[in-house]
């Protein structure tokens, strides 16, 4: 396993994020690059060089289709996720079963995961046609609300040697209406998949398929809870 993950220092661990706390998927993992040959060891999945030089796969995350319904009379804003240090680089992290994380080698997502996540959730909100006006918060839009997200696991979780690792998303949501800048809604979703194998394009479609799940209650969860609050102002 030493030669196939980059080891975080021994014994360190992802802190808790503090902010507070879909199935219509579209598997367009984008492969940056052709598969390699993958290296198994010790229970995880590796990629094997080729010729000495070092060829990084990229993975992206899928969008959804959400149900379709009328248009909204406010305006919304997506914030940057707030997420570990661990989890908060384009390096795709895995967790061993005692605790400790790591990445796995020569695969990355296609952007820092904090600003991944805010753009395919952007994308999947903007899908339902509802929202004419969003935007993420670092334009001048005269927003309504606020939606601002905390990362709370995007990992591999090794569970078992010599089995395939368990997809793990959970992200804490909150809804805030502006300009009082006054929460009025939060929640936490989470969802699993097992890999269905220990490879890196099976672990990479197994996230994307649990962060497809989150999205889904995400964007539903934001629409629900924006609309019922703009039709009591």
């Amino acid at each position: 396993m030493n030669r196939q993950i980059a080891k975080l220092e021994a014994g360190s661990r992802a802190p808790d994020a503090v902010q507070p706390e879909y199935h219509v998927l579209r598997r367009s993992l984008c492969l940056g690059l052709a598969a390699l040959p993958l290296l198994w060891a010790g229970g995880c999945a590796g990629l094997a060089a080729s010729g000495g030089g070092e060829t990084r796969h990229v993975f992206g995350l899928s969008d959804i289709q959400p149900d379709p319904g009328p248009s909204v009379d406010w305006q919304l804003v997506v914030a940057e996720p707030s997420l570990p240090a661990v989890l908060d680089r384009p390096r795709i992290a895995l967790q061993r079963a005692d605790g400790q994380f790591a990445y796995f080698a020569d695969a990355v997502w296609s952007d820092r995961l904090g600003a991944l996540v805010r753009l395919i959730v952007m994308q999947s909100l903007g899908n339902s046609g509802r929202i004419t006006g969003l935007a993420d918060d670092t334009l001048t839009l005269r927003a309504d609300y606020q939606l601002r997200m905390s990362i709370r696991s995007f990992q591999a979780h090794y569970r078992q040697a010599g089995q395939p690792p368990e997809a793990l998303v959970v992200i804490a949501v909150q809804l805030v209406r502006l300009p009082e800048r006054q929460a009025i809604a939060a929640s936490r979703f989470q969802a699993q998949r097992v890999a269905e194998r220990d490879s890196m394009a099976a672990i990479a479609a197994a996230l994307d398929s649990a962060f497809g799940e989150v999205q889904q209650q995400i964007v539903h969860w934001t629409l629900v809870n924006a609309e019922a609050d703009h039709s009591r102002r």
